[in-house]
């Protein structure tokens, strides 16, 4: 059997876990370096097993219906959004998930409000080139924080809002007054989301349905002071309406870390865009999440070698 874990950009599945594990089932390759698209199936058409990395490669339908060698990819966390699942089922592939991992995202969630809240990333600028006077900040205690979607992430970002003393409301498609009141939450519209927040984070599941749902009109009922976070999907928010908003000063500004395009081009204009702070999609990049991924790739390999493979999705 031949293994091939991809897109370990970090540099860490080797230290992490032990792949030693799987030695009698055959080799393992780790991938440091994302294949560009072209050679793709090149590089991975001897395989017959990868483990990738949530959505940093894609696998799509035309790369996958080439993968004759391919018996089984685990994908770490429960879903993969970029894995045409459906191809999998037609090329016999059997497609298997891992724990979803604990509270990383939530955590880079609220220390990217804090940093940006009190002007952090400027202040380490400023010390950097010699500076010592900065603007002021501004505190939580007192402020609205509107998560859009109170599932499990959510949920977890509205309790860390609560103990700041700030006010938490929710909104999602589905929510309903009596979910949200079992956490100390307000239901409002959307509308009033935009409309009262002064921190709006998204948390929200990227479908067909929910494409797109912060667009121009959410981000124009922002309040001038107002910060926007996201570290759900790009595909959740207009980027260009972002951009506008940022530019003319109309809201605070925003710290995004997913993005259309990842790796994102050099050159791409957002970088430098005034009052929009990024980070590289690493919202679930932490030790402890990646040693649990690992260790949940090699236990699912083990289990389909014996034919009763886990965590199965396709």
């Amino acid at each position: 059997m031949r293994i091939c874990v991809l897109d370990d950009y970090e540099d860490c599945a080797a230290q992490l876990v032990n792949w030693e594990r799987l030695s009698g089932l055959g080799t393992v390759t780790i991938k440091t370096t994302r294949i560009p698209p072209e050679f793709l199936i090149a590089e991975l058409r001897e395989f017959d097993v990868i483990v990738c990395m949530r959505e940093r490669t894609p696998l799509p339908r035309n790369l996958i219906t080439q993968l004759t060698n391919l018996k089984l990819i685990v994908t770490t966390g429960p879903q993969n959004a970029s894995l045409d699942l459906s191809a999998c089922r037609e090329m016999g592939i059997v497609v298997c998930a891992t724990r979803a991992g604990g509270t990383a995202v939530v955590e880079l969630a609220w220390a990217l409000i804090l940093s940006c809240m009190r002007g952090v990333p400027r202040a380490f600028e400023s010390m950097a080139n010699g500076g010592w006077e900065w603007k002021l900040g501004n505190e939580l205690t007192g402020k609205t924080l509107g998560l859009l979607g109170l599932g499990r992430t959510g949920i977890r970002m509205a309790h860390i809002g609560a103990a700041f003393d700030m006010k938490v409301i929710a909104w999602s498609p589905n929510l309903t007054s009596l979910r949200s009141n079992q956490h100390g939450v307000q239901c409002v519209t959307k509308s009033e989301l935009f409309d009262a927040s002064d921190v709006v984070s998204i948390h929200l599941a990227l479908t067909d349905s929910t494409q797109g749902i912060v667009g121009r009109d959410e981000i124009s009922r922002m309040k001038p002071h107002s910060w926007l976070v996201n570290t759900s999907r790009a595909g959740l928010l207009d980027q260009f309406a972002l951009v506008a908003a940022c530019k003319s000063h109309s809201i605070a500004g925003a710290m995004l870390d997913v993005h259309s395009i990842e790796p994102m081009h050099r050159d791409d204009p957002i970088r430098t865009t005034e009052r929009i702070h990024l980070t590289p999609h690493i919202g679930y990049v932490t030790r402890e999440t990646f040693t649990l991924w690992f260790n949940d790739a090699i236990e699912n390999i083990l289990f389909f070698s014996r034919g009763i493979p886990l965590r199965v999705i396709s």
